[in-house]
């Protein structure tokens, strides 16, 4: 019985082994084609796709992509929309979710079941009320104005996450504040937001991919080169009728390349994150 049920388990594993290096090679070939055509002679892009060779290795696309795209220019957009996102989005959504388990009150639950079910809603349905409102506000083609659209269409997913963390936090660590003479936001600052530290790095790196990639915020309210962040340039540089592929690749990589570094050190903050999570529930 042992020795039949230990190769089933092995046959599992052997089979989960298999499925994930599959995913893998479907995940990985991609960038690999994108890497090498960004190496390779702009005529080789077109006319050889798939092969490369170490001969003809040229970094001079990235030279030309970073200047043609002025790189540093819409890196800083980039920088200045994501992180001030990023950055409201932590506040308002973990002080927010503070105040409605806290409460407890009939309203304050009314309050969570009206964000829980805001999250179901598309984004799109919003898109013509809130261009009218940022309209007569002033607010379209500002960095100012795709940092409160993130905030506006993020909120509810964020103050969701928050308020089932901070309900496993026990509540007398913040009693013995109080006792102490602490004020709710005192309290809330120096007991309960350091321990939230696990679900605020999985929000910080799930939102910043989401804001960094982000294209469809950037077509609707910038119009302004001045304005543009790393997607709307690459944009820009797409043809109507044809596309130098050979100079498109490398804004690609360009684009990706900040945001994979911050997930490659922040990605233990995930898993610290989905672990206590598990742990806590």
């Amino acid at each position: 019985m042992r020795r039949t049920s230990s190769k089933s388990s092995r046959g599992g594993t052997i089979l989960l082994e298999l499925g994930l290096w599959v995913a893998a090679l479907i995940v990985l070939i991609p960038f690999y084609y994108l890497i090498i055509n960004t190496l390779k002679p702009p005529a080789d892009v077109v006319a050889r796709p798939m092969s490369f060779d170490l001969k003809s290795l040229s970094f001079g696309a990235y030279t030309k992509a970073f200047h043609d795209m002025k790189y540093g220019h819409v890196f800083l957009n980039n920088l200045i929309t994501t992180a001030g996102a990023v950055i409201l989005i932590v506040l308002i959504g973990s002080s927010a979710a503070y105040t409605l388990v806290r409460r407890n009150t009939k309203f304050h639950r009314l309050v969570y079941y009206l964000f829980i079910s805001s999250i179901i809603v598309p984004f799109q349905m919003a898109i013509v009320p809130l261009f009218k409102i940022f309209v007569k506000m002033h607010l379209m083609n500002t960095l100012l104005g795709v940092i409160l659209v993130f905030v506006f269409t993020n909120i509810a997913f964020v103050v969701f996450l928050y308020y089932s963390f901070i309900r496993t936090i026990p509540y007398q660590l913040e009693e013995a504040a109080k006792i102490d003479g602490a004020s709710v936001f005192r309290t809330f600052v120096s007991i309960c937001f350091p321990l939230l530290w696990p679900v605020t790095g999985t929000v910080i790196i799930i939102q910043s991919v989401a804001f960094w990639n982000d294209f469809f915020v950037q077509i609707l309210f910038i119009v302004s080169p001045k304005y543009f962040t790393i997607t709307r340039m690459i944009y820009a540089n797409v043809g109507i009728f044809s596309t130098d592929w050979s100079a498109l690749l490398p804004m690609f990589v360009l684009g990706m390349l900040p945001i994979l570094i911050f997930y490659v050190f922040m990605q233990k903050s995930i898993i610290s994150g989905i672990t206590a999570g598990s742990v806590k529930g």
